[in-house]
């Protein structure tokens, strides 16, 4: 078919307004389509896989009992820490990192973030946002469950490094001593699952929602704006799931089969 230079304009016209990426959209990302290459283990000793799609490093976790929350006598005084109770889990991989701006560029197209760098953990990202980012590379959040199992590692203190605020100052970026900004993932010390900033740097998104009566789902782990009692372990606060805030981001996880 002869193409002539009217219709080579609207062809033109048609990928500059970005028709055409719609009409050649890539097949949906399966479980079975996701490419995983092996790192070794870290120096914790656990298994870490490069997801090849995301270039996102996951951690692969054990399983198995903990306990979850905080007893009353440690709980804030909502009560939403607490009671503590027994949770058996299955083995997981969850990232490494939180998510950076490099890492959702490559499968969103652009960053939302306020504080601008490929290495900053992506912010301003809705628990909406969060979901459009899993469907689209065969991950999900991790419950709240498996996220307090994977910032635990096995202590049962405040913190992953300790009980006071000196041990948080080793693992986290929070309002003592970030400047009031965002920072590179993984530049503190990580715990001993080999798990970076999963106190203070961004709030980070999870699955379920805060409670049954609850207006939106949960998050956890305080942020860079966020003062020490925030940021433990059991800390639990929630957002409606299509606010965007410039300290909320996420980790997503990998169940196993």
């Amino acid at each position: 078919m002869k193409t002539n230079k009217k219709t080579l304009r609207v062809f033109v016209l048609l990928a500059v307004v970005g028709v055409l990426p719609l009409l050649s959209c890539r097949p949906p990302v399966t479980p079975e389509s996701i490419e995983f290459t092996s790192l070794g283990k870290n120096a914790q000793g656990f298994e870490e896989f490069r997801e090849e799609q995301t270039g996102i490093v996951f951690v692969k976790l054990p399983g198995g009992k903990f306990q979850m929350r905080s007893p009353a006598s440690e709980a804030k005084p909502d009560g939403n820490e607490y009671p503590v109770h027994e949770v058996t889990l299955s083995p997981f991989l969850i990232a490494k990192y939180e998510v950076t701006q490099a890492q959702w560029k490559r499968v969103m197209g652009t960053s939302p973030s306020y504080f601008k760098g490929d290495e900053l953990p992506v912010e301003k990202v809705s628990w909406n946002d969060c979901q459009e980012f899993c469907k689209n590379t065969g991950l999900s959040l991790p419950t709240e469950a498996q996220w307090e199992y994977a910032c635990r590692a096995g202590t049962t203190t405040a913190y992953h490094s300790g009980a006071s605020e000196a041990d948080l100052a080793e693992v986290a970026w929070y309002n003592k001593n970030s400047g009031g900004t965002t920072h590179p993932v993984g530049t503190k010390k990580p715990n001993d699952f080999g798990l970076y900033d999963m106190h203070g740097n961004l709030w980070e998104w999870c699955e379920d929602e805060y409670s049954p009566d609850s207006y939106g789902p949960v998050s956890r782990g305080g942020s860079f704006s966020t003062d020490a009692r925030i940021c433990d372990s059991a800390d639990r606060t929630r957002l409606p799931p299509d606010d965007r805030i410039g300290s909320w981001g996420f980790r997503p996880l990998r169940p196993l089969p």
